[in-house]
């Protein structure tokens, strides 16, 4: 919860500064305060951990800012010895707290999120090409539309859409299809999404939508 958090935020505050005084006067803050000493390229970092999300892990973000292993080692010690990123289940993962999150999109500047959406796109796109995992798609293509890709999402969409239709699973492929109508600009875009949405609907025998 918040207080809980508040409290150890303040206890860090005081040991990296030595500073009891003057301290920031809530959590934002503090959590604010603490970044700012961070080094910038695990600044960066931990802006790709809160733009990720549930996808953040080391290989991710490795690909994601494309540096070097060393840097990216270096990074992770560094937040990891502020307690500011933690280890998930899997031993690749990468978390912070929500609140760190929230207020680390809240401060990113627009072109830099939009930037880093952009890449996060892309990189979940080529995992996208071997899982096929429709949450997967749905994210991979949430970011590229945040990125500024909407035409590499929409694509992105109807060929997860066609390869579960292709593989036997047409209610899937009806909901996938569905995405890409929600995301198309235009009206060809529409009637296409919206054909391979009614010959989905046809192949499972779904006369209910």
């Amino acid at each position: 919860g918040g207080n809980p958090l508040f409290v150890l935020e303040l206890a860090r505050h005081v040991r990296e500064t030595g500073q009891a005084s003057s301290l920031p006067n809530s959590l934002r803050a503090l959590i604010r305060d603490r970044a700012s000493r961070l080094s910038p390229i695990a600044q960066h970092v931990l802006h790709t951990c809160a733009v990720l999300g549930r996808y953040s892990s080391v290989p991710r973000v490795s690909s994601v800012l494309e540096i070097g292993t060393a840097d990216l080692l270096a990074c992770i010690e560094e937040l990891d010895t502020l307690g500011i990123v933690g280890a998930g289940r899997d031993a690749d993962a990468l978390s912070i707290h929500d609140l760190w999150r929230d207020e680390l999109l809240k401060r990113l500047l627009p072109a830099s999120k939009k930037l880093l959406h952009h890449r996060c796109g892309i990189v979940l796109e080529n995992e996208c090409s071997l899982s096929r995992s429709p949450s997967m798609v749905w994210d991979a293509a949430q970011h590229l539309l945040a990125g500024g890709s909407e035409g590499r999402a929409l694509s992105l969409l109807e060929e997860c859409a066609q390869h579960q239709l292709d593989n036997g699973l047409p209610t899937d492929a009806a909901n996938t299809f569905d995405k890409a109508f929600q995301v198309s600009t235009t009206d060809v875009d529409r009637l296409r999404a919206l054909t391979g949405r009614i010959a989905a609907l046809k192949a499972a025998a779904d006369w209910n939508q």
